[in-house]
């Protein structure tokens, strides 16, 4: 499994200059500064996230049908991105191969472990062509490793995706955010602790602002590449108590990373189409 630290490349939709500018104009100025980050053209909108394949190995990829359930109003279907396969052909040539499958998976609903992926347990409701049997082998087939599903919290969201819950740090270690339901995160946790013996959750300055409790959430949604980390920001300067609270944590948990390298990126303007930072990317390992 491609795991974020393999990974050295990150892409993002050029829709997300038109969608929020902001985050746009961090991310390019990321990009002058020499980071490894691309743009594609060709997508509907800028969750590249969830519509983009999945690399399960350096020459693979696999291309879930992009078909979730809160965009089935009509007055949403023009976002849809039904040309991801094609897309990612584009961009790796003919590197890779992009298999294609009737399976409906938002990609923020993977998150990728060296041998397991954990999503949540949306996607059985997702797909009621196959029955949850079924489901779990095919996909088992297709990532070619176990899948753990952990529950959906129903109340806290429609989208179902586990990257607003936790991120794989590697060596069987997950990281969770801090998140508002107590009771729900012992229910993950009580999925995963077996197979997953090592977690830590980001914690909150006692002091932290009432205004940003909602948002806390985001700073799960990192980008994570083998050289660098992006962090949300949730001020402009990522100088609230919040953001440098984490940001050290951030510096004592991923002590390979240079300090520099971890950089936090103002990601309020994506939080406020409820998305995030993880979201609006795509990160892949590219032979160098």
């Amino acid at each position: 499994m491609v795991t974020d630290q393999i990974t050295n490349t990150i892409y993002f939709s050029d829709q997300l200059e038109i969608e929020c500018p902001q985050v746009f104009e961090a991310i390019s100025t990321l990009q002058e500064k020499g980071l490894p980050i691309r743009f594609f053209s060709g997508a509907r909108s800028m969750w590249a996230r969830d519509y983009m394949p999945i690399q399960v190995a350096p020459d693979k990829f696999v291309a879930f049908k992009y078909l979730p359930d809160y965009l089935l109003n009509p007055k949403y279907r023009d976002t849809l991105t039904e040309n991801a396969a094609d897309i990612a052909r584009g961009i790796v040539g003919g590197e890779a191969e992009v298999i294609e499958t009737d399976i409906i998976v938002d990609g923020g609903n993977v998150i990728k472990c060296d041998n397991a992926v954990i999503m949540v347990d949306k996607v059985v409701q997702a797909n009621p062509h196959y029955s949850t049997s079924k489901l779990l082998a095919e996909l088992t087939r297709l990532f070619g490793c176990e899948v753990f599903l952990i529950p959906w919290d129903e109340e806290e969201g429609i989208y179902g995706h586990a990257d607003g819950v936790l991120r794989y740090i590697g060596s069987r270690e997950l990281l969770y955010a801090k998140y508002p339901d107590n009771r729900y995160m012992k229910k993950v946790r009580h999925v995963l602790e077996q197979h997953f013996p090592n977690s830590h959750s980001i914690w909150m300055p006692g002091t932290a602002a009432k205004c940003r409790e909602k948002d806390q959430w985001s700073y799960i949604n990192y980008i994570r590449t083998r050289d660098y980390i992006l962090l949300p920001a949730l001020s402009p300067k990522a100088d609230c108590k919040e953001d440098k609270a984490v940001l050290r944590q951030f510096e004592l948990r991923f002590p390979d990373y240079p300090k520099e390298n971890i950089i936090p990126v103002y990601a309020l303007p994506a939080l406020k189409k409820d998305g995030g930072l993880h979201c609006c990317s795509w990160n892949i390992f590219q032979p160098e």
